[in-house]
């Protein structure tokens, strides 16, 4: 019985000497692991398996922890990826198991795996912002670009001191997928400019200092070149489009039903009433900038309209246009944000074929000055205020009028691709015949949808106008304008769009006979731009 007990304790102040042996060892090794000597700390472990006790888990898995970490900083994953999976069934408690786990896997192309370690380490709560990271770049890698993009987007939700090292490459990332994504489809351009552009540069506005912010600056340079959406910024900060010039032409072919705005209570054909209108329309601009902070923008116009229906009532309506214009604008701040000055002068010269002896004639002529303020009120969207002046020459002259007008735009840019525009405007009209004059105010909302499937870009309107007839009120009443509106578009290549219009118009008034009338408009309308 005495030799077996001293067996006994012979035995476990063996354990316990070979126990604090290995701690000692592992002790040892782990200290030329913190001073990154990776090849000595390889070796020390060589030495520490000779003395652990392959009974006993805890020291099992230790050991295979520490050569893992060692291999994976040795970038030998081959072993590495097999001493972390030994630890782990050894139910190793280490908070950086999985998060280095994950690393070494990436390391060695097995995104599954890192990605499944990757998730382990966020759950565990051990750097959750580069965990969730990982797992959104290892998703976008495998190609579910929207899974990655809302990963990304998740980052947001991380407490900043976590998120701080990770949140500028990942705002960046997403850049980079919807810029791929959009360049899969014809109408790039507008995509890029208005959201693979604006996500970059929320990237770079995190810090503008960092290393990855050259990087990013790079990218928004490369893209802008290459979709010709160069900006040059104002003192203010605010930015205008580089290179300088802007040309639009376009076709326009649309069926009116009420040519000529024929009230209800009469007895014309709907033949002497509607037909199809071609309209032919070219706007070109140039801007010049004195320093940083003027610029002059002279404008030239020529619309060319044409009716098919060549009854005469309707064919004295064709008609061209010229309308030349100076629009200027003095950059400066108010508020603290971004604002411009602006001054336009507008003049309009419209022959008609007035006498219906198909030959364009003098009609009328017309002198516009405008003064206004572009501001940033709200987020999201600019607000702009004019004050009109319009003096209008016909070659009647009992048309001859004079309009002052105040008017009002809001755009509004919401989430998920959503637009508002907003217009409003107060009109004091006095003609040369004084019956004729008139008080108005008109609203106007405009909804921009997202694109459907990037194919088609929607939008539908409403306008409200009401009218009040200064000095004919009893005949006439308060007269009202509805007009409700709808716009698809589709672009294609890069200068190319066409759309497909529809506008409802009904005027109602107290003199039925002489106002009042409805119509619809529909067309297609082609167009390029320059």
């Amino acid at each position: 019985m005495r030799i077996l007990i001293t067996i006994l304790v012979s035995l476990m102040t063996f354990n316990v000497f070979a126990k604090d042996t290995f701690s000692k060892e592992l002790a040892k090794c782990s200290g030329l692991f913190k001073e990154a000597r990776y090849q000595a700390t390889s070796e020390c472990l060589n030495g520490a398996k000779k003395l652990v006790n392959e009974k006993n888990y805890d020291e099992v898995g230790q050991l295979a922890y520490f050569e893992a970490i060692t291999y994976a900083r040795l970038q030998i994953y081959s072993q590495a990826i097999p001493a972390f999976v030994k630890a782990i069934k050894h139910n190793y408690d280490a908070e950086d198991l999985f998060y280095e786990y994950g690393q070494a896997s990436y390391a060695a192309g097995k995104n599954e795996k890192a990605r499944a370690a990757f998730k382990v380490s966020l759950k565990k709560g051990y750097k959750k912002a580069v965990s969730l990271y990982y797992i959104a770049f290892i998703t976008q890698e495998l190609g579910d670009h929207k899974k990655a993009v809302n990963l990304y987007r998740a980052l947001e939700r991380v407490n900043d001191s976590e998120k701080k090292e990770v949140i500028q490459p990942a705002r960046m990332l997403i850049g980079d997928i919807y810029l791929e994504n959009s360049e899969k489809h014809p109408d790039a351009f507008k995509t890029v400019q208005y959201y693979v552009i604006p996500q970059y540069e929320r990237a770079l506005n995190y810090d503008k200092e960092s290393e990855l912010a050259k990087e990013i600056k790079e990218k928004i340079l490369a893209i802008q070149k290459k979709y010709e959406l160069l900006l040059f910024q104002f003192r203010n900060g605010r930015p205008t489009r580089i290179p300088p010039y802007f040309l639009r032409i376009s076709y326009d072919i649309s069926n009116d039903s009420n040519v000529t705005y024929t009230p209800e209570e009469t007895t014309t054909s709907e033949s002497d009433q509607s037909s199809l209108v071609s309209k032919v329309d070219t706007i070109g601009r140039y801007s010049f900038f004195y320093k940083d902070y003027f610029r002059v923008s002279p404008e030239l116009r020529f619309n060319r309209t044409y009716h098919h229906n060549r009854t005469e009532s309707i064919y004295q309506n064709d008609n061209y246009l010229i309308n030349a214009a100076v629009r200027n604008s003095y950059e400066h701040k108010l508020f603290n944000k971004p604002a411009s000055l602006l001054f336009d002068i507008d003049y309009s010269y419209v022959e008609r074929d007035i006498n219906a002896q198909k030959e364009l004639v003098f009609a009328s002529r017309s002198y516009t000055f405008m003064i206004g303020e572009r501001l940033n009120l709200f987020e999201g969207g600019e607000s702009v205020f004019r004050l009109k002046k319009r003096n209008f020459f016909s070659y009647n002259s009992a048309s001859n009028a004079s309009t002052t007008s105040l008017t009002y735009e809001q755009l509004k840019v919401l989430k998920g691709g959503y637009g508002l525009i907003i217009f409003a405007s107060y009109d004091r009209t006095r003609n040369n015949t004084q019956t004729f004059n008139t008080n108005s105010m008109m609203g106007r909302l405009d909804v921009l949808l997202p694109s459907y499937k990037d194919y088609f870009s929607p939008s539908v309107g409403l306008s409200y106008k009401m009218i009040d007839p200064v000095n004919n009120k009893e005949a006439r009443g308060s007269e009202t304008l509805v007009n409700p509106s709808f716009r698809l578009t589709k672009s294609f290549a890069k200068r190319y769009r066409a759309s497909f219009h529809f506008d409802y118009e009904k005027y109602d008034s107290k003199d039925k006979q002489n106002f009042a009338y409805k119509k619809t408009i529909y067309g297609i309308e082609l167009e390029y731009l320059f």
